[in-house]
């Protein structure tokens, strides 16, 4: 992707949401939403109908090293829709349930990346989440567990892989500023 059309990222405020914004760029069709956690606990009902879309989606949230200093870790996972309806505000909160997680308490932002169109099927959210889990590197993954991409071709992905860092970078997040 050329750095002019990176340059295009929209961002708007969700109405009625302390913090939450919207990401678009009219060049893609890869759409984003930011969210803190602390908006999604206080009220976790959102009216955009692309968060009941296949997605994937990101906790992020820092640790501090003695070292290093603070350092962003993240979780990438998926969501599918599902029955009865609804997505990943679902399956975050299902996140926030888990004491047993060993992130449980880590993560601060939910970072979602769907499509506008709804076109992301199983196959899509399969590979960018296998994509996406084998760029974080490993001391900054709240998830151990390698997903599976069920075999596909991964290179066809490329220009949404970058859309992909681009909002995120957009969103302040370090993990992918550099690539």
């Amino acid at each position: 992707e050329s750095m002019d059309k990176k340059d295009r990222i929209n961002v708007e405020p969700l109405a009625g949401r302390r913090g939450a914004m919207k990401y678009t760029n009219p060049d893609w069709g890869t759409i984003a939403y930011f969210i803190p956690k602390s908006d999604f606990i206080s009220n976790p009902a959102f009216k955009e109908v692309e968060l009941s879309y296949n997605c994937i989606y990101f906790l992020v949230g820092y640790e501090n090293n003695t070292s290093l200093g603070s350092v962003e870790k993240m979780y990438v996972g998926q969501a599918g829709v599902r029955n009865g309806g609804g997505s990943v505000l679902k399956r975050t909160s299902e996140h926030l349930k888990n004491v047993y997680e060993s992130y449980y308490d880590k993560w601060d932002y939910i970072a979602i990346l769907t499509n506008e169109k709804e076109d992301w099927g199983s196959t899509e959210i399969d590979a960018l989440e296998y994509i996406f889990w084998s760029l974080i590197p490993i001391g900054n993954r709240f998830n151990s567990k390698l997903p599976s991409s069920k075999g596909a071709d991964l290179s066809i992905y490329a220009d949404i892989t970058n859309q992909i860092k681009a909002y995120l970078t957009k969103m302040q997040f370090s993990m992918f500023s550099k690539d």
